[in-house]
């Protein structure tokens, strides 16, 4: 029997979403402290032989892309810092803003795929054997929550897909998941003052 949504209102809503942008903040402020201590306490030679890898900019890439097409098995903040390792800030924000759109693409892709399996037999039985939580909490909050996992820490892609298997209006989905592009932004600006700090 399906359980019964409740309607929120909008205090509600904006209750939920100051909650898990705290959590994404929260989650954001301990991996740039990381970030800190480890180039304040680690010796950068001992961990000469990544550079290589760090260095394989489409092994990289190809990483992300495979972490936002599973719906964000990586947190993103960690492939931003990557972004961090040389150039200005204009070259710096560019590969922000090409993470970005790739977040941004591969959310579309999910919506895609749960708006074209939305009444396959099989892709009901995974979404309510996997995502039900997701799923209930997209009938419950709507397209406000495509917004929330955009900017914190719930799963993007899965809540894209949920959407997708909802058939949530196309137009509204990819306006409300611009938001996906501007946190990125956001979080690209304040890494880079916060690193640049370290050289004061």
């Amino acid at each position: 029997m399906e359980q019964e949504l409740r309607v929120h209102s909008q205090k509600e809503k904006r209750a939920y979403l100051i909650k898990n942008i705290i959590k994404g903040l929260a989650m954001f402020a301990l991996l740039i402290g990381t970030f800190i201590i480890a180039g304040k306490t680690i010796d950068a030679e001992r961990f000469a032989w990544l550079q290589p890898f760090f260095g394989r900019v489409t092994l990289i890439i190809s990483i992300f892309i495979a972490s936002e097409g599973l719906s964000g098995l990586l947190p993103p903040e960690i492939f931003i810092i990557w972004a961090l390792q040389d150039g200005t800030f204009l070259h710096f924000m560019f590969k922000v803003l090409f993470l970005s759109l790739i977040s941004y693409a591969a959310g579309f892709l999910l919506y895609t795929v749960g708006r074209n399996l939305r009444n396959n037999q099989k892709f009901r039985a995974i979404k309510l054997k996997f995502f039900s939580k997701y799923d209930k909490l997209f009938r419950e909050y709507g397209g406000f929550l495509i917004i929330v996992a955009a900017l914190s820490p719930l799963p993007f892609g899965i809540i894209c897909l949920m959407g997708g298997a909802s058939a949530y209006n196309r137009k509204k989905y990819l306006r409300y998941s611009l938001w996906r592009v501007a946190r990125f932004i956001i979080y690209g600006v304040i890494l880079w003052q916060i690193d640049e700090l370290r050289y004061v």
